[in-house]
């Protein structure tokens, strides 16, 4: 009995010095921090049916109400993180640039910014591992190139750090390959990866463009309102059809035409206007890891088209992570330190409203869709719809985080209520434990007694080239108004009052319907009027501008070693004040071009020490000539480079060569 005693009190007094030399980590689970969420119509009227397309768009607010208070902010859920490198041929562009030794001009490529960033990112992770944590690596291009695994879940601070340091030294001895990148396929390999793993989840990627390679069509269970492809602005159709077949259109690089279309009962059907089967292939990839919670944080390095900005956002945001654009190799460094301390903070993470799109109850011959510019991703198989939400952050003694709105869209085609029954948010709580809350909500879908609005012949196209006198489009006779269904035109109260606006100023402005061309590219005018019950009823349509030609400022330039160029300033346009940018260009050097090479945005640079001749060309890409155009040498322009030797200018060219 006595010698129970004793032992009982040795244990205890173990228990207590080794808690004074081995603090147990802060848990979370002492935390009041919960969530609550209401998920509801943002017009509580309810939504009109478009009397063009014969649906109804809804737009949702999942308004996510945090609760309680944090009194620790040590992390104590282990995560999983695998860093991402696009190592197609474009990683090799110009990034950045800085004086080495204070007089040596250096470039600095893509890849070389992705290196020395993920250098600092990788060293401030280490400061901040735990026991659990797990890191690995994937390079890619058209291909995988490079996969290094997760290290064991049973490593300590040291081991962890350790194989962090592998992959860092992986990672800096990366290399381009081929021209292609192909985003499926790394993502896939990434979510085999996780595998069952219980930890939060996170993708570092890197790369410089949109997917252009991988898989030619893509299968998914279509169950929804699409428009047929001979056909404008029509009425959409509601379709269900598993096992669908999408392709590409053979023209889908167009900003007038659909970008992926499908076949249904003989019939072929608009899929999407902004996505190719290599954006759908990335979602398809996105949206199995973003229904286990997996959080993509996308780096897009270098300059991007506003459009395609907007898609590597959206690849992120399925995911409730954010994307980045940083155009110095100072702001690529911040923003990666920015995401290594978001991973690290105190959060309720893995926030995810789920909708069952079979538990509805719905009206007569009611359906539901999913546009394709919601920020709700449809799972492959049609069942569900997915609200990925970013994490929200816990701080030790600042109270209770103000509450988060998320946005959602979706569709529908008859009038009625729809009630959706199985949703639910979950997420995972500061303890590291999964949550599951209830939320089901109601839609309000009102026949449309008014009227409607449509364009007449859309697309238009102010062409420059043709008609360089005239920069005007007058749209008002293009403009119908469309009465509700089983009334005539001269049955309902037309508008009288039009409102106008242009989605991009640069490329043309409109004032009471009549559109100026300001520069080359593509708009969507939009013209709006109100309804008798004060609905705001408007149609859009793309116009679409050329130009009239361009020439560069010299027929011959001096490039001086050492000081790359940007040749897009140099570029005269006419008419004189438009608005053009380097994207809008195919840039090309004629001749020896191992002497200057020249980028995507009109830079050029000497690759060597050769001094000589070349020709650079910029020609207006196909993308943003008109069709009809006649084959027109004022769409290109042309100059001639000289290059110096390193120790003075060039003499008599004869003489040099």
């Amino acid at each position: 009995m006595c010698v129970k005693k004793t032992l009982n009190i040795l244990v205890m007094a173990l228990l207590v010095f080794g808690q004074l030399w081995f603090p147990v980590a802060a848990d979370f689970a002492t935390s009041t921090a919960v969530l609550n969420v209401d998920v509801k119509q943002t017009n509580p009227q309810g939504y009109l049916i478009d009397t063009n397309t014969e649906v109804a768009t809804a737009e949702m607010n999942a308004n996510i109400l945090p609760q309680g208070i944090l009194e620790s902010e040590t992390r104590v859920t282990p995560m999983d993180v695998i860093f991402m490198v696009d190592v197609s041929f474009s990683m090799t562009g110009t990034f950045d640039h800085e004086w080495k030794y204070g007089w040596l001009f250096h470039v600095v490529s893509k890849l070389e910014g992705a290196r020395r960033a993920s250098n600092n990112l990788i060293n401030q992770m280490k400061d901040t591992t735990i026991d659990g944590d797990r890191f690995a690596m994937i390079s890619f291009h058209n291909g995988l190139q490079e996969v290094h695994p997760f290290n064991t879940s049973n490593q300590n601070k040291d081991e962890i750090n350790a194989h962090l340091d592998s992959i860092n030294n992986r990672i800096q001895n990366l290399r381009v390959s081929t021209k292609w990148s192909n985003f499926q396929v790394a993502l896939d390999k990434a979510n085999a990866m996780f595998g069952d793993s219980n930890n939060v989840k996170y993708i570092i990627f890197f790369t410089d463009g949109l997917p252009n390679t991988g898989i030619q069509t893509v299968q998914r269970n279509i169950d929804g309102m699409f428009e047929p492809k001979w056909c404008v602005n029509c009425k959409k159709e509601y379709i269900k059809q598993d096992y669908t077949t999408i392709s590409n259109h053979l023209l889908g690089h167009s900003p007038f035409l659909h970008r992926s279309e499908f076949w249904y009962n003989g019939k072929e059907y608009k899929y999407s206007y902004k996505y190719n089967v290599y954006d759908l292939a990335t979602f398809d990839a996105i949206s199995s890891l973003a229904s286990r919670n997996v959080k993509l944080y996308s780096i897009g390095l270098g300059k991007w088209f506003d459009f395609d900005k907007e898609i590597l956002s959206e690849f992120s945001k399925a995911t409730g992570a954010n994307s980045y654009n940083p155009q110095t190799l100072d702001q690529l460094k911040a923003q990666l330190s920015h995401i290594s301390e978001t991973i690290n903070e105190a959060a309720i993470k893995e926030i995810q409203l789920k909708i069952n799109l079979k538990d509805v109850s719905t009206p007569d011959g009611g359906h539901i869709g999913i546009p394709n510019d919601s920020s709700a991703t449809e799972t492959k198989d049609g069942h569900y719809a997915l609200v990925n939400i970013p994490d929200i952050k816990y701080k030790a003694g600042e109270g209770t985080p103000s509450e988060l709105n998320k946005l959602f869209t979706m569709e529908f085609d008859k009038a009625g209520e729809y009630t959706f029954h199985d949703v639910k948010l979950t997420y995972t709580d500061l303890a590291g434990r999964k949550q599951s809350i209830d939320a089901p909500f109601t839609i309000k879908v009102i026949d449309n007694e008014s009227f409607g609005l449509k364009f007449k012949n859309p697309p238009y196209a102010i062409n420059v080239y043709k008609n360089p006198s005239n920069l005007t489009l007058d749209l008002n006779s293009e403009i119908e108004v469309v009465p509700p269904p089983g009334l005539k035109l001269e049955d309902i109260e037309k508008p009288k009052d039009f409102t106008w606006s242009s989605s991009d100023e640069k490329v043309a402005k409109v004032s009471n319907g009549i559109v100026t061309a300001t520069g080359i590219g593509t708009t969507m005018i939009t013209v709006e009027a109100k309804d008798k019950k004060g609905n705001i009823i408007k149609a859009s349509a793309q116009v679409k501008v050329n130009l009239e030609g361009i020439s560069f400022g010299k027929t011959i330039y001096e490039y001086a070693p050492g000081s790359p160029k940007n040749m897009f300033n140099e570029l005269k346009v006419k008419p004189y004040g438009f608005n053009i940018f380097p994207e809008a260009f195919k840039w090309t050097v004629t001749g020896d071009n191992t002497i200057i090479t020249v980028d995507d945005f009109g830079n050029i640079e000497q690759k060597g020490s050769e001094s000589g001749f070349v020709v650079l060309t910029a020609e207006l890409k196909d993308e943003y000539k008109i069709d009809g155009d006649p084959v027109a040498p004022n769409d290109k322009a042309t100059t001639l480079i000289k290059i110096n030797k390193t120790d003075g200018p060039i003499g008599d060219p004869i003489k040099e060569w």
